[in-house]
This record gives C-alpha cells, sequence and structure tokens, in this order.
C-alpha cells in the first residue's frame, strides 16, 4: 500500500512540475504590452482610491460616530475609542507615509484607474 501511495506522490510531482514549467513558459510567450498594461497596479490604485475617497471617509465617519457613541454609555472603553482613531489616522496617512518612506510620489491619483489605449494606466475622467 506505501509503494502505490509513493508512486501516486511521484506522478503528482511530476505533474506539478510540468503545470509549473508550462506555465512559466506561457508567461514568457505573453506580449510585452500586456505585461506592460501593470492590471494588478491598476487594482491595488483603485482599492487605494476607494478606501481613501469618499467612500472610506463615510465609513471611517460612521465608524467614529459609533465607537464615540459607545464610549459615551460605556459599551467601548475609551483605549479602544483611541485605538480606531489612531488606525483611521494610519489608512488615511498610508500613502504619505509610504511616499516618505520610498522617497518618490505615489503613482496613483484621485479617481479611479482605467486601462488606458497607450498601454499605460490613466486615471478615469
Amino acid at each position: 500500500m506505501t509503494t502505490a501511495i509513493q508512486a501516486q506522490q511521484s506522478i503528482d510531482a511530476i505533474w506539478r512540475s510540468m503545470l509549473a514549467i508550462v506555465g512559466t513558459f506561457a508567461a514568457l510567450m505573453l506580449p510585452l504590452e500586456a505585461m506592460a498594461t501593470d492590471p494588478m497596479g491598476a487594482m491595488f490604485c483603485n482599492v487605494r482610491n476607494w478606501v481613501a475617497g469618499p467612500v472610506g471617509k463615510g465609513i471611517a465617519t460612521i465608524a467614529i460616530i459609533v465607537i464615540g457613541l459607545g464610549a459615551l454609555m460605556g459599551k467601548v472603553s475609551w483605549g479602544m475609542a483611541i485605538l480606531v482613531g489612531i488606525g483611521i489616522a494610519l489608512i488615511f496617512g498610508a500613502g504619505a507615509i509610504v511616499d516618505s518612506v520610498t522617497g518618490e510620489a505615489s503613482d496613483c491619483t484621485a479617481g479611479p484607474v482605467i486601462q488606458g489605449t497607450t498601454g499605460g494606466t490613466t486615471p478615469a475622467p
């Protein structure tokens, strides 16, 4: 029985290796224009703009109201209320913190990011 399990594990390892080789080859065959559009960067810029935009500010305002009322009624500790305020400050100050650590400005601009016709990412009109 153990020989059959070892044989199956060997076959599985071979299939995983072949899948990795085929995936690497497929990625190398992509045109350079497909890699230049940076869809992951555009997605992260959209998430950052969503969190730091009006939606994030509305959620933060509601969180401050709820946690403040809870602290005034004694349902939430004042330490937790202060931690929520610090967390919100860190979320909205994250862009400035990253810019100061890296020494360069962020590529994300205000508004959602869409794929441009030139292959790069451009802010939405």
